[in-house]
């Protein structure tokens, strides 16, 4: 799933596949959000982004290959990340 607890900001958050850029309290919460995504739309499969982007930036906006802060400026050449329509 590509996520992992942050000790540091205190939270379990997501760099790759389908919850990429997001966070959550926990765990149990990230697999909820995934079911829940999967269930909104079953004709993809668990782990699939849309058009080939590497990294769907829910917050925030495509850099590159990752996901900046909507406040930060990107300074990547284009890459693969899309924002969460997929673009």
């Amino acid at each position: 799933m590509g996520c992992h607890t942050d000790a540091v900001a205190r939270n379990y958050h997501c760099h790759v596949g389908p919850l990429a850029g997001r966070s959550f309290a926990g765990r149990q919460q990230a697999l909820e959000a995934l079911h829940r995504q999967q269930a909104a739309d079953p004709g993809r499969a668990v782990g699939e982004t849309p058009r080939g982007c590497c990294m769907i930036c829910r917050e925030g906006k495509p850099c590159g290959d990752i996901c900046l802060p909507a406040d930060q400026i990107c300074r990547r050449s284009a890459g693969c990340a899309c924002n969460a329509m997929g673009r």
